[in-house]
């Protein structure tokens, strides 16, 4: 089902219509795609709208991804998730001379539309750009740039729009659909890993999918919409007004997650292994490791219960990476605390870590293979400190 609230708006906003412009006969609206770029903000891709009417002079983008960097409290709202985002009006030349310089695809499909529904599209579309209607909530998964544009197209069509899901060869999470984005950032994979909640790990809708430009693209075309009775593709035209040299992935084994955190716990099971038998408590690593995964711990917490962010709750990360480490990480300064409940704390550590690694696969989340190695030096140094 399509975000009702997100239709609401919409459809608020065509009862509010000014007197836009008429379009002509040789009116043309389409669907922009832009390839993902190398930079995290641009990982996933874009999607907008192009209006093009030669006889009105009309050669405008619609773009839902815009925000105002003079936003009071822009950072804050940002991490909040209470950052509004903006459909804009671009000039579609400047645009594109912008994408060459950033040496980035786009595709353009022109839409099959009537010349009613290219009216209302346009209609909608150029009453949610007024300054009263322009700003939205921008949701990752269910409110952005591509589903927005997927239900001005559902109400400008009507029932004349069939979506054919048939394409699809596979039903992917959400997490999943996203992650096939940053293969060429596996960093920044491991950091959505950790804040991204169970709610991630469902299964997408065929109409969900769209959240991501590509499927939005995908969907549309291989969409038809009814014309006399008779079904015809609702891509008429398809073109690349800026094709690009790809971009070349070329990761390095050594310096991903994977071999850093598997290395870190090898490197920290052979120390612990050597100092075990010591009567000296080593634990200037334990300072330094709980204070810094409590810290971890502790963004995962406010991203869940201190943010509207609606993909970030429900995270099982806090069974193993919690604030709590950060209190244990200070108190081991404190000989009163490590003569008293410190011992007791990491016993809890111990069994529940293991517990987690034991029930990976049946945890309602789907974890980074890098965490494994995480947890286990948890269990390595819980073991350690309440042995010591």
């Amino acid at each position: 089902m399509y975000k009702k609230i997100s239709i609401l708006i919409i459809s608020c906003c065509w009862l509010l219509v000014v007197n836009a412009q008429q379009l002509s006969p040789k009116a043309e609206i389409s669907l922009m795609t832009y390839d993902p770029l190398e930079e995290l903000y641009g990982a996933y891709g874009h999607s907008s709208i192009h209006v093009f009417d030669p006889e009105l002079g009309i050669n405008y983008v619609y773009n839902y991804g815009t925000f105002d960097f003079d936003e009071p409290n822009f950072y804050m709202k940002f991490v909040r998730g209470k950052l509004k985002y903006k459909l804009s009006i671009q000039n579609y030349k400047k645009l594109i001379r912008y994408s060459t310089h950033l040496n980035r695809t786009i595709k353009e499909e022109v839409l099959n539309l009537s010349p009613t529904e290219k009216q209302r599209f346009f209609d909608l579309i150029h009453t949610n750009a007024q300054p009263e209607n322009a700003y939205y909530l921008y949701d990752f998964f269910f409110d952005n740039c591509a589903t927005r544009q997927r239900d001005l197209m559902v109400i400008a069509s009507g029932d004349s729009l069939n979506f054919d899901a048939s394409f699809i060869k596979e039903p992917q999470s959400f997490r999943a659909l996203q992650k096939a984005f940053l293969q060429g950032s596996p960093w920044a994979d491991f950091g959505v890993d950790l804040i991204l909640g169970a709610k991630s790990d469902r299964i997408a809708t065929p109409e969900e999918r769209m959240y991501l430009p590509d499927e939005l693209s995908n969907a549309f075309q291989n969409a038809t919409i009814t014309r006399n009775g008779k079904a015809e593709p609702l891509i008429k035209n398809s073109f690349y007004v800026m094709e690009a040299a790809p971009i070349v992935i070329d990761n390095n084994f050594f310096t991903t997650p994977l071999f850093i955190c598997w290395l870190l716990f090898i490197l920290i099971f052979i120390y612990t292994f050597f100092t075990f038998k010591s009567e000296k408590n080593h634990r200037w690593f334990d300072h330094f490791w709980f204070i810094f995964m409590g810290i971890a711990g502790l963004v995962i917490f406010l991203v869940w219960f201190g943010t509207d962010h609606k993909v970030t709750v429900n995270n099982w990360n806090l069974l193993w990476l919690h604030p709590f480490h950060l209190v244990a990480g200070i108190a081991l300064f404190s000989t009163k605390a490590r003569e008293g409940w410190l011992k007791t704390y990491f016993k809890v550590i111990f069994v529940v870590t293991t517990l987690t690694l034991a029930c990976w696969t049946i945890i309602p989340q789907n974890y980074h293979e890098a965490f494994m190695p995480l947890m286990l030096i948890l269990m390595v140094r819980s073991f350690y400190q309440m042995r010591k």
